[in-house]
């Protein structure tokens, strides 16, 4: 509708750095600021903290007569900026620097929020091994029978259970009423 063939959205990153987050038709770049023009058009729109718009009827470099750079806001910083161009003439009007920059709104949201998808999809995967392992860990030190704890003293009961359950030697269960001295029994 705008006539863009290209665009980019750059975002800052931790470093506070400004980085292609994403593009269109610029497979030959993968810096932004290796383009001149793209540069210049983008560092204005971050320096005055405003959309630029080029109307020119002149070719410029990449044969560029239209482009316009909208940074975007969060908290009143610069979090990133969405750039288009377009080979063909084309003057914009104020309705769509606005359309720019709510599209640019609602790309650097999915994109982010795609990041942060992948980045819990990345924790949950680690978590579910860590917590193989250590359930792994737990049963291989804890479990005797049907038996199981964290206790202290019942994982030190336990594992003196699992060494005389092989042998013939004889064994005295002792305790209070309740305390599971029948359960270990038929576990032994």
């Amino acid at each position: 509708e705008l006539g863009c063939q290209r665009s980019v959205l750059l975002a800052k990153n931790e470093r506070d750095q400004i980085g292609v987050l994403a593009s269109i038709g610029f497979d030959q770049y993968t810096d932004y600021e290796k383009m001149p023009l793209v540069h210049d058009v983008v560092g204005n729109a971050i320096e005055k903290q405003s959309a630029m718009a080029l109307d020119g009827k002149t070719p410029t470099e990449l044969d560029i007569r239209a482009a316009i750079a909208v940074p975007l806001f969060e908290r009143g910083q610069v979090i990133g900026i969405y750039y288009v161009d377009s080979t063909h003439p084309v003057e914009y009007a104020s309705e769509d620097i606005e359309r720019v920059r709510a599209y640019a709104h609602v790309m650097l949201l999915t994109q982010t929020q795609r990041q942060q998808l992948v980045a819990t999809q990345d924790e949950a995967r680690e978590l579910k091994k860590v917590h193989a392992q250590l359930q792994k860990e737990t049963h291989e030190r804890l479990q005797f029978g049907h038996m199981h704890s964290k206790a202290p003293a019942m994982v030190e009961a336990l594992q003196m259970a699992q060494k005389v359950c092989d042998s013939q030697v004889s064994v005295h269960l002792y305790g209070e009423t309740g305390s599971g001295k029948e359960v270990m029994a038929r576990a032994i």
